[in-house]
């Protein structure tokens, strides 16, 4: 299973231009990101990544639960 870097909170980080994963350190929930330079600006894309989200969130016993 893919593992991710240790960042700190407010930690300045480097993203890869297309298709860096990140995931919430309390609920594992994963983007998939995307960057570009438009413009002279930095923009970015996310997606929720469903599948490793799964995989993460039962790799570390992580339930959600929806209320009504």
């Amino acid at each position: 299973m893919k593992e991710f870097p240790k960042v700190k909170a407010g930690q300045w980080v480097q993203p890869i231009t297309r298709a860096y994963k990140m995931e919430c350190c309390d609920c594992a929930l994963v983007h998939s990101m995307h960057f570009r330079l438009y413009g002279g600006k930095i923009q970015f894309k996310a997606y929720r990544d469903n599948k490793l989200t799964a995989m993460r969130r039962k790799k570390r016993d992580i339930v959600i639960r929806k209320e009504n």
